[in-house]
């Protein structure tokens, strides 16, 4: 008896964790890049998308591979620094201190390169 109580529980429980779990804030954008200062590719680093509007999405990154990066982020506009990198200027090394903003749409966006000047 104990067995099958067991098997009953395992088997609901794995039809109740199989769904989708839905964010309020929709559907995440995929985002793609080129990360360069003055012209040159960045090698290595990691970008940042802070959202500039609490509550309207999270903080999400993106590795920066051969000068080129990918996340994923809720549409919206983000502030965009740029870590792990000691050649990149101060600046750019945090949501606070960067000028670089990015506005996502929907759809994403596959030209979000940015150029750390």
């Amino acid at each position: 008896m104990r067995g099958l109580i067991l098997a009953a529980a395992i088997t609901g429980l794995s039809v109740g964790c199989g769904g989708e779990v839905r964010s309020p804030l929709g559907e995440r954008a995929i985002v793609k890049g080129k990360v360069t200062i003055s012209g040159q590719p960045v090698t290595r680093g990691t970008v940042v998308y802070t959202p500039t509007e609490d509550n309207k999405a999270d903080e999400q990154t993106g590795q920066i591979q051969s000068g080129e990066y990918t996340t994923s982020v809720f549409p919206g506009k983000y502030k965009v620094s740029v870590t792990g990198n000691g050649s990149v200027p101060a600046k750019y090394k945090s949501a606070q201190s960067s000028d670089v903003t990015i506005d996502v749409p929907k759809g994403g966006k596959t030209d979000a390169d940015i150029d750390l000047k």
